[in-house]
């Protein structure tokens, strides 16, 4: 109705993103360059739309592995919307600037308070950069704000096995699986709690019941279990 309506571009580059970083696996990398068409014609149309350039800065990042290229859209969408921090803390993550993503992610915390997405990322970050228990004690407020989440569950378990708790970790793991039966990624923690607690023959039971799943669609994950059970070769 409007081809020039820029938004509109932005919106189905965006979804053509998500779609290609929820899949798993290799990209399909026609999808990739309509994604980055979309929203380099948005940017043709309005020059100032942050969501384009942070998105841009994304695909940038995740397919082409193109720092440079990735912090120059994201600094250029920080300068147009300060929503943009939250994607720019992303992509330092994911570059490997964990301290950086860190103070971008309180950053951003201080400016939406009650974002939960924002309160989990910085958990996530704090779990890349070794440090479990900050991690934790702001999970203790995540749940406060919205109890109840069997995601919170799973998340405390992961911090406590880095904690190297266990057994805690593993009561954390059975009230999530009793409120999330089944999920792939779930029973790869659980796994690595087992193999945590000793019971090293369960662990590889629990791998091998969703490696089917998992490899194909979330092998960076089978390679993390493994590695966390020793496993060299096989992660």
């Amino acid at each position: 109705l409007e081809p020039s309506f820029a938004r509109a571009h932005t919106l189905w580059g965006i979804a053509r993103y998500a779609a290609l970083s929820s899949a798993g696996g290799a990209p399909d990398l026609r999808q990739v360059q309509a994604a980055r068409d979309a929203l380099t014609r948005a940017l043709a149309y309005d020059s100032d739309d942050a969501l384009a350039h942070a998105n841009l800065g994304g695909i940038a990042l995740e397919f082409d592995y193109d720092w440079p290229t990735a912090r120059d859209h994201y600094q250029r969408a920080m300068s147009l919307s300060p929503q943009a921090i939250e994607p720019y803390a992303g992509g330092l993550l994911l570059a490997g600037h964990g301290a950086e993503a860190e103070q971008q992610y309180r950053r951003a915390k201080d400016q939406d308070p009650m974002s939960l997405g924002v309160r989990m990322k910085l958990i996530l970050t704090l779990s890349v950069l070794s440090r479990p228990q900050e991690a934790l004690a702001l999970l203790d407020d995540l749940e406060l704000m919205a109890p109840g989440n069997p995601a919170w569950l799973m998340m405390r378990g992961g911090l406590l096995l880095q904690s190297g708790d266990g057994p805690a970790a593993m009561v954390a793991i059975e009230k999530a699986r009793a409120a999330m039966p089944g999920l792939p990624q779930l029973v790869l923690v659980e796994a690595v709690a087992l193999d945590a607690v000793g019971r090293r023959d369960e662990a590889f039971q629990k791998i091998a019941s969703v490696e089917p799943v998992v490899g194909p669609r979330f092998p960076y994950a089978l390679g993390q279990a493994y590695a966390a059970l020793g496993e060299a070769d096989r992660a």
